[in-house]
């Protein structure tokens, strides 16, 4: 029986094939073969101290505030918002740990003079949806490393973009929320091949829950961005947990 992972393999060798035979004509085929190289095991330089630089601190970005300044050899350098309030509590919390101050970004585009601050090296970007991908380009434009929050973009000529100006400009783009690669994921999806679980016939993935409660209890129109999706749209939105609920 042919995996998954077989299936998959065999079929990007067939498409490569019709690919070099000029049988498929497009965006990849256009921009990507003649603006750079695929980043497949790329590795930068190593850093002695990388210095990051946070857009958007409301929820999720004061949570990576706290986070990624307990690293060690990490250094969060600057902290970019459209709210000043948000600012300085991530500021406060920086001087209440004893963490060096970051320099500050305030205002609706001041995340593209973060993006081209020489004192920064990576972008954590966790902006609202439809800021996921400026600023994911000014960052990588400004020559810095990106991680942007989930979606990483909400077209695919986005994901294409994304793409094709990190293999030109050979710096890393990275999602976050990966968590399907953490340990205990990692392990269990070991377990099942083995066959430690016996046959599988049924799964769940994360997220499946009922937030319309929280929505209408907690995410005002004036303070959320993400209420206006909420009542815009219907689908599996990707859903927050309580404590991260704006970004």
């Amino acid at each position: 029986m042919t995996s998954r992972r077989d299936f998959l393999r065999s079929s990007i060798f067939t498409a490569s094939a019709f690919v070099a035979a000029g049988c498929v004509s497009n965006r990849r085929d256009r921009f990507s073969f003649r603006r750079g190289a695929p980043m497949i095991g790329f590795a930068d330089k190593p850093m002695d101290e990388v210095r990051i630089g946070i857009v958007g601190v409301g929820g999720r970005g004061f949570s990576a505030i706290r986070r990624l300044a307990k690293i060690p050899g990490a250094k969060v350098v600057a902290l970019c918002d459209n709210v000043q309030a948000k600012i300085d509590k991530g500021q406060n919390w920086l001087s209440e740990h004893k963490f060096p101050a970051a320099k500050v970004y305030c205002g609706e585009t001041a995340w593209r003079r973060l993006c081209d601050d020489p004192h920064v090296d990576v972008v954590y970007n966790t902006t609202p949806w439809e800021l996921h991908v400026p600023v994911a380009l000014a960052a990588m434009n400004g020559g810095k490393h990106v991680f942007t929050e989930v979606p990483s973009a909400l077209f695919v000529d986005d994901c294409w973009e994304l793409v094709e100006l990190s293999e030109k400009t050979r710096r890393h783009c990275m999602q976050l929320e990966n968590c399907c690669y953490g340990e205990v994921e990692m392990l269990t999806l070991h377990l099942a091949r083995l066959g430690m679980f016996g046959e599988l016939v049924h799964a769940e993935g994360a997220y499946i829950h009922d937030l319309r409660g929280m929505v209408l209890s907690k995410w005002p129109d004036n303070e959320c961005w993400r209420y206006a999706w909420n009542k815009a749209h219907k689908g599996n939105f990707y859903q927050p947990t309580d404590s991260a609920r704006c970004a």
